[in-house]
């Protein structure tokens, strides 16, 4: 599914590439060593129709970018057990419709 704006921006605004360049670049992430990300979902009674992940700076598994489905502040690096969802480039997370939070 494709969050893309016709104008090519994301939901928030600001552009897919904006976007890319941020996740590949961790110096850049504003509350590193997380990137918070979210993506928007079809509204349930348990959901206000937005997912939320985190990209962890060491996460990156042979070069495959891996977001971890919780909060950052619910975060814990020392135990990494957290649900996931591992994808084959920051393009195909992208397409999958996360964004940084």
């Amino acid at each position: 599914m494709s969050i893309t704006n016709p104008d090519g921006a994301m939901p928030d605004g600001r552009t897919r590439e904006t976007h890319y360049a941020r996740m590949v670049n961790p110096d850049e992430w504003p509350a590193w060593p997380l990137c918070p990300l979210k993506k928007q979902v079809p509204k349930a009674e348990d959901s206000m129709g937005i997912s939320v992940g985190v990209l962890y700076d060491t996460s990156l598994v042979d070069g495959e970018p891996v977001v971890y489905l919780t909060n950052m502040f619910s975060f814990n690096a020392s135990q990494l057990d957290h649900e996931k969802l591992t994808y084959d480039s920051f393009s195909a997370l992208l397409d999958d419709g996360w964004y940084v939070d």
